[in-house]
Protein backbone atom coordinates (compact mmCIF):
# COMPACT_ATOMS: atom_id res chain seq x y z
CA UNK A 1 0.00 0.00 0.00
CA UNK A 2 2.59 2.61 0.90
CA UNK A 3 4.52 1.37 -1.72
CA UNK A 4 1.35 1.98 -4.57
CA UNK A 5 0.72 5.69 -2.21
CA UNK A 6 4.90 6.63 -3.23
CA UNK A 7 4.38 5.73 -7.07
CA UNK A 8 1.21 7.99 -7.00
CA UNK A 9 2.57 10.95 -5.72
CA UNK A 10 5.12 10.67 -7.85
CA UNK A 11 3.05 10.14 -11.08
CA UNK A 12 0.64 13.25 -9.51
CA UNK A 13 3.48 15.35 -9.11
CA UNK A 14 4.98 14.18 -12.77
CA UNK A 15 1.89 14.92 -14.32
CA UNK A 16 1.56 18.97 -14.32
CA UNK A 17 5.26 19.29 -15.39
CA UNK A 18 4.53 16.99 -17.87
CA UNK A 19 1.68 19.42 -19.18
CA UNK A 20 3.65 22.53 -18.61
CA UNK A 21 6.42 21.36 -21.41
CA UNK A 22 4.05 20.01 -23.57
CA UNK A 23 2.30 23.06 -23.60
CA UNK A 24 4.82 25.98 -23.44
CA UNK A 25 7.43 23.99 -25.37
CA UNK A 26 5.70 22.83 -28.40
CA UNK A 27 7.64 20.52 -30.80
CA UNK A 28 10.80 20.56 -29.18
CA UNK A 29 12.38 16.86 -27.57
CA UNK A 30 11.12 17.90 -24.09
CA UNK A 31 7.52 18.19 -25.53
CA UNK A 32 7.97 15.11 -27.35
CA UNK A 33 9.24 13.10 -24.32
CA UNK A 34 6.55 15.10 -22.31
CA UNK A 35 3.80 13.50 -24.45
CA UNK A 36 5.26 10.03 -24.35
CA UNK A 37 5.12 9.83 -20.22
CA UNK A 38 1.48 10.49 -20.45
CA UNK A 39 0.86 8.17 -22.74
CA UNK A 40 2.67 5.93 -20.57
CA UNK A 41 0.87 6.75 -17.82
CA UNK A 42 -2.84 6.72 -19.38
CA UNK A 43 -3.68 3.27 -17.88
CA UNK A 44 -2.54 3.97 -14.06
CA UNK A 45 -4.39 7.50 -14.10
CA UNK A 46 -7.87 5.62 -15.60
CA UNK A 47 -7.22 2.92 -12.79
CA UNK A 48 -6.69 5.55 -10.46
CA UNK A 49 -9.87 7.63 -11.34
CA UNK A 50 -11.70 4.36 -10.97
CA UNK A 51 -10.57 4.21 -7.52
CA UNK A 52 -11.28 7.64 -6.78
CA UNK A 53 -14.63 7.54 -8.05
CA UNK A 54 -15.75 3.83 -6.01
CA UNK A 55 -14.39 6.23 -3.16
CA UNK A 56 -16.48 9.39 -3.86
CA UNK A 57 -19.75 6.96 -4.58
CA UNK A 58 -19.44 5.73 -1.22
CA UNK A 59 -18.90 9.37 0.68
CA UNK A 60 -21.31 12.01 1.89
CA UNK A 61 -20.61 14.21 -1.49
CA UNK A 62 -21.54 17.63 0.55
CA UNK A 63 -19.21 16.71 3.96
CA UNK A 64 -17.22 20.22 4.27
CA UNK A 65 -13.83 17.70 3.08
CA UNK A 66 -15.56 16.59 -0.61
CA UNK A 67 -17.98 19.39 -1.86
CA UNK A 68 -16.15 22.18 -1.63
CA UNK A 69 -12.83 21.42 -2.33
CA UNK A 70 -14.08 19.45 -5.63
CA UNK A 71 -15.64 22.63 -6.73
CA UNK A 72 -12.81 24.87 -5.76
CA UNK A 73 -10.39 23.12 -7.76
CA UNK A 74 -12.62 23.11 -10.87
CA UNK A 75 -12.94 26.75 -10.36
CA UNK A 76 -10.04 28.06 -10.41
CA UNK A 77 -8.60 25.04 -12.94
CA UNK A 78 -11.12 25.67 -15.30
CA UNK A 79 -10.82 29.62 -14.62
CA UNK A 80 -7.35 29.82 -15.60
CA UNK A 81 -7.16 27.69 -19.10
CA UNK A 82 -7.67 30.37 -22.40
CA UNK A 83 -10.32 27.97 -24.31
CA UNK A 84 -10.70 31.22 -26.53
CA UNK A 85 -8.86 34.28 -28.02
CA UNK A 86 -10.28 37.52 -27.46
CA UNK A 87 -8.29 40.74 -27.73
CA UNK A 88 -7.82 42.81 -24.20
CA UNK A 89 -10.28 45.81 -25.46
CA UNK A 90 -13.06 43.84 -26.12
CA UNK A 91 -13.60 42.04 -22.45
CA UNK A 92 -11.37 44.41 -20.42
CA UNK A 93 -8.47 42.08 -20.12
CA UNK A 94 -10.60 38.67 -19.01
CA UNK A 95 -8.89 36.70 -21.31
CA UNK A 96 -5.08 37.31 -20.98
CA UNK A 97 -2.82 34.56 -19.33
CA UNK A 98 -3.58 33.63 -15.73
CA UNK A 99 0.11 33.72 -13.89
CA UNK A 100 1.11 30.66 -12.06
CA UNK A 101 0.88 32.94 -9.14
CA UNK A 102 -2.63 32.94 -8.92
CA UNK A 103 -2.46 29.31 -8.61
CA UNK A 104 -0.13 29.68 -5.66
CA UNK A 105 -2.28 31.78 -3.91
CA UNK A 106 -5.08 29.35 -4.80
CA UNK A 107 -3.18 26.39 -3.47
CA UNK A 108 -2.83 28.48 -0.70
CA UNK A 109 -6.27 28.91 -0.33
CA UNK A 110 -7.02 25.91 -0.67
CA UNK A 111 -4.55 25.03 2.30
CA UNK A 112 -6.04 27.06 4.69
CA UNK A 113 -9.82 25.59 3.91
CA UNK A 114 -8.45 21.74 4.75
CA UNK A 115 -6.79 23.28 7.65
CA UNK A 116 -9.91 24.36 9.09
CA UNK A 117 -12.11 21.88 8.11
CA UNK A 118 -9.94 18.92 8.90
CA UNK A 119 -9.34 20.03 12.53
CA UNK A 120 -13.30 19.27 13.59
CA UNK A 121 -13.62 16.49 11.05
CA UNK A 122 -11.17 13.91 12.68
CA UNK A 123 -12.21 10.65 11.40
CA UNK A 124 -13.67 9.43 7.99
CA UNK A 125 -16.23 7.63 9.02
CA UNK A 126 -17.97 10.76 9.84
CA UNK A 127 -18.39 11.54 6.08
CA UNK A 128 -19.67 8.35 4.82
CA UNK A 129 -22.84 8.55 2.62
CA UNK A 130 -25.05 6.14 4.88
CA UNK A 131 -23.83 7.03 8.14
CA UNK A 132 -25.96 10.22 8.71
CA UNK A 133 -28.82 9.61 10.65
CA UNK A 134 -31.97 10.50 10.13
CA UNK A 135 -34.13 13.90 11.09
CA UNK A 136 -35.97 13.73 13.30
CA UNK A 137 -39.65 16.45 12.42
CA UNK A 138 -40.16 18.17 16.16
CA UNK A 139 -42.76 20.70 14.66
CA UNK A 140 -45.87 20.53 16.54
CA UNK A 141 -48.80 21.00 13.82
CA UNK A 142 -50.22 23.84 14.87
CA UNK A 143 -47.20 25.94 15.64
CA UNK A 144 -46.05 25.28 12.10
CA UNK A 145 -49.12 26.26 10.55
CA UNK A 146 -48.99 29.50 12.01
CA UNK A 147 -45.36 29.95 11.58
CA UNK A 148 -45.63 29.46 7.86
CA UNK A 149 -48.92 31.69 7.58
CA UNK A 150 -46.94 34.74 9.34
CA UNK A 151 -44.31 33.84 7.14
CA UNK A 152 -46.16 33.79 4.29
CA UNK A 153 -47.81 37.54 5.19
CA UNK A 154 -44.71 39.29 5.30
CA UNK A 155 -43.17 37.75 2.36
CA UNK A 156 -45.98 39.12 0.57
CA UNK A 157 -46.51 42.47 2.51
CA UNK A 158 -43.02 43.09 1.63
CA UNK A 159 -43.06 41.48 -2.26
CA UNK A 160 -46.06 44.51 -2.85
CA UNK A 161 -43.88 47.10 -1.04
CA UNK A 162 -41.34 46.53 -2.97
CA UNK A 163 -43.17 45.83 -6.56
CA UNK A 164 -45.19 49.03 -6.00
CA UNK A 165 -41.87 51.43 -5.80
CA UNK A 166 -40.09 49.76 -8.68
CA UNK A 167 -42.30 47.54 -10.43
CA UNK A 168 -41.72 44.17 -11.33
CA UNK A 169 -38.16 43.73 -12.81
CA UNK A 170 -38.59 40.91 -15.24
CA UNK A 171 -41.67 42.61 -17.13
CA UNK A 172 -39.96 45.55 -17.88
CA UNK A 173 -37.74 45.90 -20.92
CA UNK A 174 -34.49 46.28 -19.12
CA UNK A 175 -34.37 43.79 -16.64
CA UNK A 176 -30.64 43.24 -16.09
CA UNK A 177 -30.48 47.37 -14.92
CA UNK A 178 -34.25 46.99 -13.52
CA UNK A 179 -32.83 44.50 -11.21
CA UNK A 180 -30.42 47.05 -9.91
CA UNK A 181 -33.13 49.58 -8.35
CA UNK A 182 -34.56 46.34 -6.25
CA UNK A 183 -31.33 46.76 -3.83
CA UNK A 184 -31.94 50.12 -2.79
CA UNK A 185 -34.93 48.83 -1.01
CA UNK A 186 -32.81 46.53 1.03
CA UNK A 187 -34.82 47.45 4.34
CA UNK A 188 -37.75 45.90 2.51
CA UNK A 189 -35.91 43.45 0.59
CA UNK A 190 -34.16 41.57 3.95
CA UNK A 191 -37.36 40.79 5.42
CA UNK A 192 -39.06 39.77 1.86
CA UNK A 193 -35.71 37.22 1.39
CA UNK A 194 -35.58 36.31 4.94
CA UNK A 195 -39.53 34.94 4.93
CA UNK A 196 -39.84 33.88 1.94
CA UNK A 197 -36.28 31.29 1.56
CA UNK A 198 -37.65 30.37 4.93
CA UNK A 199 -41.51 29.87 3.81
CA UNK A 200 -39.63 27.58 0.99
CA UNK A 201 -37.57 25.44 2.58
CA UNK A 202 -40.55 24.50 5.09
CA UNK A 203 -42.47 23.19 2.55
CA UNK A 204 -40.22 21.24 0.76
CA UNK A 205 -39.07 20.05 4.31
CA UNK A 206 -42.56 19.33 5.24
CA UNK A 207 -43.24 17.50 1.48
CA UNK A 208 -40.15 15.34 1.89
CA UNK A 209 -40.06 14.28 5.56
CA UNK A 210 -44.05 13.24 5.03
CA UNK A 211 -43.66 10.76 2.45
CA UNK A 212 -47.12 8.56 2.73
CA UNK A 213 -48.74 10.55 5.75
CA UNK A 214 -49.54 13.57 3.61
CA UNK A 215 -53.12 14.67 2.87
CA UNK A 216 -53.85 15.30 -1.36
CA UNK A 217 -54.59 18.65 -0.31
CA UNK A 218 -51.35 18.92 1.81
CA UNK A 219 -49.19 17.95 -0.77
CA UNK A 220 -50.54 20.14 -3.61
CA UNK A 221 -50.12 23.51 -0.71
CA UNK A 222 -46.67 22.77 -0.15
CA UNK A 223 -45.58 22.42 -3.85
CA UNK A 224 -48.04 25.53 -5.27
CA UNK A 225 -46.43 27.36 -2.33
CA UNK A 226 -43.04 26.73 -3.34
CA UNK A 227 -43.17 27.48 -7.03
CA UNK A 228 -45.01 30.95 -6.12
CA UNK A 229 -41.80 31.70 -3.90
CA UNK A 230 -39.36 30.71 -6.78
CA UNK A 231 -41.82 32.89 -9.25
CA UNK A 232 -40.94 35.61 -6.72
CA UNK A 233 -37.62 35.39 -6.73
CA UNK A 234 -37.00 35.33 -10.90
CA UNK A 235 -39.63 38.22 -11.04
CA UNK A 236 -36.86 40.05 -9.70
CA UNK A 237 -35.00 39.70 -12.82
CA UNK A 238 -31.61 38.31 -10.25
CA UNK A 239 -30.01 34.66 -10.60
CA UNK A 240 -28.32 34.43 -6.91
CA UNK A 241 -32.43 34.08 -5.13
CA UNK A 242 -33.96 31.83 -7.86
CA UNK A 243 -30.65 29.77 -8.58
CA UNK A 244 -29.46 29.97 -4.67
CA UNK A 245 -32.46 28.74 -3.41
CA UNK A 246 -32.42 25.52 -5.83
CA UNK A 247 -28.48 24.70 -4.79
CA UNK A 248 -30.01 24.94 -0.99
CA UNK A 249 -33.19 22.59 -1.88
CA UNK A 250 -30.43 20.09 -3.66
CA UNK A 251 -28.97 19.76 -0.17
CA UNK A 252 -32.25 19.55 1.81
CA UNK A 253 -33.50 17.13 -0.84
CA UNK A 254 -30.16 15.12 0.12
CA UNK A 255 -30.55 15.07 3.90
CA UNK A 256 -34.23 14.96 4.32
CA UNK A 257 -35.61 12.53 1.34
CA UNK A 258 -33.08 10.27 -0.43
CA UNK A 259 -29.10 10.61 -0.43
CA UNK A 260 -27.65 11.65 -3.95
CA UNK A 261 -24.55 9.88 -5.29
CA UNK A 262 -21.70 11.69 -7.19
CA UNK A 263 -22.36 10.73 -10.27
CA UNK A 264 -26.38 11.73 -10.05
CA UNK A 265 -24.79 14.81 -8.18
CA UNK A 266 -22.35 16.05 -10.95
CA UNK A 267 -24.92 15.71 -13.70
CA UNK A 268 -27.47 17.93 -11.62
CA UNK A 269 -24.54 20.06 -11.17
CA UNK A 270 -23.39 20.94 -14.86
CA UNK A 271 -27.16 21.13 -16.00
CA UNK A 272 -28.16 23.57 -13.05
CA UNK A 273 -24.98 25.88 -14.23
CA UNK A 274 -26.06 25.76 -18.15
CA UNK A 275 -29.29 27.13 -16.85
CA UNK A 276 -27.57 29.49 -14.65
CA UNK A 277 -25.69 30.74 -17.80
CA UNK A 278 -28.21 30.80 -20.14
CA UNK A 279 -30.74 32.86 -17.86
CA UNK A 280 -27.81 35.01 -17.29
CA UNK A 281 -27.36 35.32 -21.31
CA UNK A 282 -30.42 35.62 -22.17
CA UNK A 283 -31.26 38.10 -19.29
CA UNK A 284 -28.25 40.32 -20.78
CA UNK A 285 -29.80 40.33 -24.37
CA UNK A 286 -32.04 43.49 -23.12
CA UNK A 287 -28.76 45.31 -22.64
CA UNK A 288 -28.41 45.66 -26.58
CA UNK A 289 -24.58 44.98 -28.10
CA UNK A 290 -23.70 43.14 -24.72
CA UNK A 291 -23.16 39.77 -26.19
CA UNK A 292 -21.49 40.70 -29.80
CA UNK A 293 -17.58 40.42 -28.76
CA UNK A 294 -19.00 36.47 -28.62
CA UNK A 295 -19.60 36.61 -32.49
CA UNK A 296 -16.84 38.10 -32.78
CA UNK A 297 -14.09 35.49 -31.78
CA UNK A 298 -16.51 32.75 -33.69
CA UNK A 299 -18.90 31.47 -31.32
CA UNK A 300 -22.40 30.59 -33.20
CA UNK A 301 -25.64 31.74 -31.31
CA UNK A 302 -26.79 28.21 -30.10
CA UNK A 303 -23.35 28.06 -28.51
CA UNK A 304 -23.28 31.63 -26.68
CA UNK A 305 -25.99 30.92 -24.11
CA UNK A 306 -23.58 28.09 -22.73
CA UNK A 307 -20.20 30.12 -23.07
CA UNK A 308 -21.60 32.00 -19.97
CA UNK A 309 -20.78 29.17 -17.54
CA UNK A 310 -17.15 29.44 -18.47
CA UNK A 311 -17.04 33.33 -18.95
CA UNK A 312 -18.12 33.57 -15.12
CA UNK A 313 -15.26 31.44 -13.56
CA UNK A 314 -12.81 33.29 -15.67
CA UNK A 315 -13.71 36.50 -15.33
CA UNK A 316 -13.67 36.38 -11.57
CA UNK A 317 -10.41 35.19 -11.63
CA UNK A 318 -9.38 37.14 -14.00
CA UNK A 319 -10.56 40.04 -12.19
CA UNK A 320 -8.68 38.83 -9.05
CA UNK A 321 -5.29 38.07 -10.97
CA UNK A 322 -5.59 41.91 -11.80
CA UNK A 323 -5.95 42.65 -8.35
CA UNK A 324 -3.13 41.30 -6.69
CA UNK A 325 -1.10 43.02 -9.82
CA UNK A 326 -2.46 46.00 -8.77
CA UNK A 327 -2.34 45.55 -4.55
CA UNK A 328 -0.49 46.18 -2.64
CA UNK A 329 1.96 47.71 -5.58
CA UNK A 330 0.00 50.90 -6.12
CA UNK A 331 -2.78 50.58 -3.23
CA UNK A 332 -2.34 49.27 -0.06
CA UNK A 333 -4.03 46.63 1.84
CA UNK A 334 -7.34 46.92 3.75
CA UNK A 335 -6.86 45.82 6.95
CA UNK A 336 -10.47 43.93 6.85
CA UNK A 337 -12.53 46.56 5.40
CA UNK A 338 -13.60 44.88 2.56
CA UNK A 339 -14.45 41.73 4.55
CA UNK A 340 -16.73 43.42 6.31
CA UNK A 341 -18.56 45.76 3.93
CA UNK A 342 -21.48 43.58 4.07
CA UNK A 343 -22.09 44.47 8.15
CA UNK A 344 -22.20 48.41 7.07
CA UNK A 345 -24.59 47.38 4.71
CA UNK A 346 -27.12 47.86 8.13
CA UNK A 347 -26.08 51.76 8.85
CA UNK A 348 -27.92 54.46 7.02
CA UNK A 349 -27.34 55.21 3.30
CA UNK A 350 -26.49 53.22 0.32
CA UNK A 351 -22.96 50.46 0.74
CA UNK A 352 -21.23 49.25 -2.19
CA UNK A 353 -19.86 45.96 -1.66
CA UNK A 354 -16.28 44.43 -2.59
CA UNK A 355 -17.38 43.67 -6.02
CA UNK A 356 -17.94 47.48 -6.72
CA UNK A 357 -14.62 47.89 -4.97
CA UNK A 358 -13.02 45.91 -7.00
CA UNK A 359 -14.65 47.70 -10.44
CA UNK A 360 -13.62 50.95 -9.01
CA UNK A 361 -10.19 50.03 -8.00
CA UNK A 362 -9.22 48.38 -11.58
CA UNK A 363 -10.94 51.94 -13.37
CA UNK A 364 -13.85 49.85 -15.59
CA UNK A 365 -16.19 51.11 -16.83
CA UNK A 366 -19.29 49.08 -18.14
CA UNK A 367 -23.42 48.35 -17.96
CA UNK A 368 -24.49 46.05 -15.10
CA UNK A 369 -23.09 45.63 -11.30
CA UNK A 370 -19.85 45.27 -9.69
CA UNK A 371 -16.63 43.16 -10.73
CA UNK A 372 -16.24 39.93 -8.55
CA UNK A 373 -12.75 38.67 -7.86
CA UNK A 374 -13.74 35.14 -6.81
CA UNK A 375 -14.07 33.94 -3.39
CA UNK A 376 -9.88 34.80 -2.53
CA UNK A 377 -10.42 38.46 -3.43
CA UNK A 378 -11.61 39.99 -0.55
CA UNK A 379 -9.27 37.96 2.01
CA UNK A 380 -6.31 39.25 -0.64
CA UNK A 381 -7.46 42.90 -0.64
CA UNK A 382 -7.35 43.18 3.25
CA UNK A 383 -4.32 41.09 4.07
CA UNK A 384 -2.71 39.66 0.84
CA UNK A 385 -1.60 36.03 1.57
CA UNK A 386 -1.87 35.82 4.93
CA UNK A 387 -5.70 36.87 4.93
CA UNK A 388 -6.61 34.10 2.56
CA UNK A 389 -4.92 31.44 4.61
CA UNK A 390 -6.86 32.65 7.35
CA UNK A 391 -9.95 33.69 5.88
CA UNK A 392 -10.24 30.04 4.23
CA UNK A 393 -9.32 28.51 7.57
CA UNK A 394 -12.10 30.39 8.71
CA UNK A 395 -14.36 29.52 5.99
CA UNK A 396 -13.40 25.57 6.73
CA UNK A 397 -13.84 25.72 9.90
CA UNK A 398 -16.94 27.32 10.26
CA UNK A 399 -18.44 24.62 7.66
CA UNK A 400 -17.26 21.82 9.69
CA UNK A 401 -18.60 23.03 12.84
CA UNK A 402 -22.19 23.61 10.94
CA UNK A 403 -21.82 19.76 9.73
CA UNK A 404 -21.00 18.10 13.14
CA UNK A 405 -23.68 20.30 14.72
CA UNK A 406 -26.36 19.14 12.05
CA UNK A 407 -25.33 15.46 12.48
CA UNK A 408 -25.37 15.37 16.53
CA UNK A 409 -28.79 17.95 16.31
CA UNK A 410 -30.99 15.99 13.78
CA UNK A 411 -33.68 18.58 13.79
CA UNK A 412 -34.77 21.00 11.01
CA UNK A 413 -33.87 24.05 11.68
CA UNK A 414 -29.66 22.57 11.96
CA UNK A 415 -30.02 20.99 8.26
CA UNK A 416 -31.09 24.07 7.11
CA UNK A 417 -28.50 26.26 8.30
CA UNK A 418 -26.00 23.63 6.89
CA UNK A 419 -27.39 23.28 3.46
CA UNK A 420 -27.30 27.17 2.95
CA UNK A 421 -24.19 27.76 4.48
CA UNK A 422 -23.05 24.85 1.70
CA UNK A 423 -25.24 26.80 -1.15
CA UNK A 424 -23.25 30.41 0.43
CA UNK A 425 -19.84 28.58 -0.36
CA UNK A 426 -20.37 26.67 -3.80
CA UNK A 427 -21.22 29.92 -4.81
CA UNK A 428 -19.41 32.05 -3.04
CA UNK A 429 -16.79 30.89 -5.01
CA UNK A 430 -17.28 33.41 -7.68
CA UNK A 431 -17.40 36.98 -5.42
CA UNK A 432 -17.30 35.53 -1.94
CA UNK A 433 -18.88 34.14 0.69
CA UNK A 434 -21.45 35.58 2.50
CA UNK A 435 -21.09 38.60 0.17
CA UNK A 436 -24.23 40.98 1.21
CA UNK A 437 -25.64 41.20 4.46
CA UNK A 438 -28.76 39.11 3.24
CA UNK A 439 -26.90 35.47 3.15
CA UNK A 440 -26.00 36.18 6.66
CA UNK A 441 -29.28 37.38 8.00
CA UNK A 442 -31.09 34.24 6.62
CA UNK A 443 -29.57 31.96 8.75
CA UNK A 444 -30.03 33.97 11.91
CA UNK A 445 -33.64 34.75 11.38
CA UNK A 446 -33.51 30.94 11.21
CA UNK A 447 -31.84 30.18 14.91
CA UNK A 448 -34.05 32.91 15.99
CA UNK A 449 -37.42 31.33 14.58
CA UNK A 450 -35.99 27.57 16.23
CA UNK A 451 -35.54 29.52 19.57
CA UNK A 452 -39.11 30.64 19.21
CA UNK A 453 -40.12 27.60 18.36
CA UNK A 454 -39.06 25.42 20.50
CA UNK A 455 -40.53 25.44 23.41
CA UNK A 456 -43.66 24.34 21.18
CA UNK A 457 -41.91 21.95 19.51
CA UNK A 458 -41.12 19.98 23.12
CA UNK A 459 -44.87 19.85 24.07
CA UNK A 460 -44.93 17.39 20.92
CA UNK A 461 -45.89 14.06 22.75
CA UNK A 462 -44.43 11.91 20.02
CA UNK A 463 -42.91 13.53 17.26
CA UNK A 464 -42.21 10.44 14.92
CA UNK A 465 -39.24 9.54 13.07
CA UNK A 466 -39.21 10.33 9.30
CA UNK A 467 -37.33 8.89 6.32
CA UNK A 468 -33.68 10.15 6.31
CA UNK A 469 -30.91 9.43 4.49
CA UNK A 470 -29.73 6.41 6.10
Amino acid sequence: MRRSLRFFVALTISLPVALVCVLHYPGSETSVLSLLVLFASSPLWIRFGKSLWRWLTRQDIFCPLIAFPLAYIAWFAIGSINFVEVRTSIDLGAFEPIPSKILVYAGIGLAGYLCGARSSLLTSREWRRNSVPPVQWTWEPKSFRVAVLALAFVMLGTYLCITAQTGIPILGSEPAQQRLVVAEYHWLGTPFFASAFTVLFLLLSRLWMGTGRLAAATRRLSIGGALLVLLAFLSFGGRAPFFGAILTALVLYHYLKKPLQFGKLTIIAVILFAWLSVYGYLRDLTLGNSTDWLESVGLSGPMQPFAYCYLYIRQSVATFRDVVQVIPSQVPYQYGAITTLPFQSVLPGHHQMSDWFFRNLLGNEFVGQGQPASILGPFYADFGPVGIFVGMFAWGLLMSKLYRWMLKDRRLIPTMIFAWTTQAGLFGLFGGVFGYLDALMIPLCWVLLDFLIRPLAHRTKLPHRVQGIA
